[in-house]
């Protein structure tokens, strides 16, 4: 048997260590440069928008590539994450970022039967991961409490269906009954505003009734607005696609009064999440050091901008339209600032693993 040279396992043992721990909650970037590029063309930064759509098309592939090697290689760490309160939610970053690309694919790009392939794969993906997700955490035998398991993230079960929500009303017409994918569409519009009223219900006791450190108003929390956000966003697209099926056309009066609530509670939650974080970081002293889930502040914000700009086009209320002018540039300067921070922890990664190697040679 060959020996390998200290170097050289070195190298290994990294790679595999890096791997097993490898964040499922990666595709909050494909989300977070996905619905920014989307805000952008809104805002006919044409420019930017196709940049950001081309950042994603190589990471997009590339992290599914990392997790299908993580899932052959080591199937026990992700069996691990699914059965964890707080890491398995981020499993559904994976639909949400497929519905994300799939809206930028249909937008930016002629492949229209590509983003309605996405689309189909993100339903299968998205009823997989989230009966596992809710089997698993209900079979669980030791639970843990709210205060350590509870956090924004589990608003992903809200974001991940509304995602598909908003890429089936742009691909239902590549298929032969465009009228059956806009009712999925509705369908998952409509449970994952079910499921929104639920989870934050309970972060909001959590929040009023149990103490909270700041360590632990995480920046995942700013999902609680990006998840109202996406739905208002869903609902929008709806109002314009469900008055040519005659079957839905009836409801479309339901669907704008559930968008502006969304819409609305999205906007309440703004003020509340910017004082928290202050709170958190300039009171408290916690410091701003780079987080995967930083990209689930710049989401939110992207979201925000996107839906403002889609609900005041629908209800025809023209005021609305400098809130998106300015909360796209927000979402701009916010996703610079985090990917800079990504690059340098990545940089400084970097160097202390070459340091450690070249002491090994």
């Amino acid at each position: 048997m060959p020996v390998v040279p200290p170097f050289e396992a070195a190298c290994r043992k990294t790679l595999v260590r890096n791997l097993v721990d490898f964040p499922v909650g990666s595709f909050a970037f494909v989300m977070a440069t996905g619905i920014v590029s989307i805000a952008a063309r809104q805002q006919g930064l044409s420019h930017l928008s196709l940049l950001l759509f081309l950042l994603n098309a190589v990471v997009f592939p590339a992290l599914w590539l990392l997790t299908f090697f993580r899932l052959v290689r080591h199937p026990r760490a992700s069996l691990a994450d699914l059965e964890d309160h707080q890491r398995g939610p981020s499993l559904l970053t994976v639909v949400a970022g497929t519905g994300v690309f799939g809206t930028q694919l249909s937008l930016l790009t002629p492949y229209q039967s590509l983003a309605a392939a996405l689309w189909l794969g993100g339903l299968g993906l998205w009823v997989c991961i989230t009966y596992a997700l809710f089997a698993a955490a209900t079979i669980r035998a030791a639970k843990p409490p709210p205060p350590a398991s509870l956090n924004g993230n589990w608003l992903l079960a809200v974001v991940a269906p509304e995602s598909l929500a908003v890429l089936g009303t742009y691909v239902a017409g590549v298929f032969a009954t465009p009228a059956m994918a806009d009712a999925a569409s509705l369908c998952l519009f409509l449970l994952a505003g079910f499921f929104y009223l639920l989870i934050v219900t309970l972060i909001l006791y959590r929040w009023l009734f149990e103490e909270m450190r700041p360590d632990q108003l995480t920046p995942s929390y700013w999902i609680n607005m990006g998840a109202a956000a996406i739905t208002a966003l869903a609902g929008s697209r709806l109002v314009s696609v469900v008055v040519t099926t005659p079957a839905l056309a009836d409801i479309r009066g339901l669907i704008i009064g559930v968008t502006i609530l969304f819409w609305t509670v999205a906007t309440w939650w703004i003020p509340l999440l910017l004082a928290l974080m202050i709170w958190r970081h300039l009171v408290r002293g916690v410091p701003l050091v780079y987080r995967l889930d930083y990209w689930s502040t710049v989401f939110p914000l992207g979201m925000y901008a996107a839906a403002t700009w889609s609900l005041s086009h629908t209800v025809e209320v023209d005021f609305l339209l400098v809130i998106p002018r300015i909360f796209v540039w927000v979402a701009v300067a916010a996703w610079g600032v985090t990917f800079i921070a990504m690059m340098q922890s990545a940089y400084q990664l970097r160097a202390s693993i070459s340091a450690r190697w070249n002491r090994l040679r």
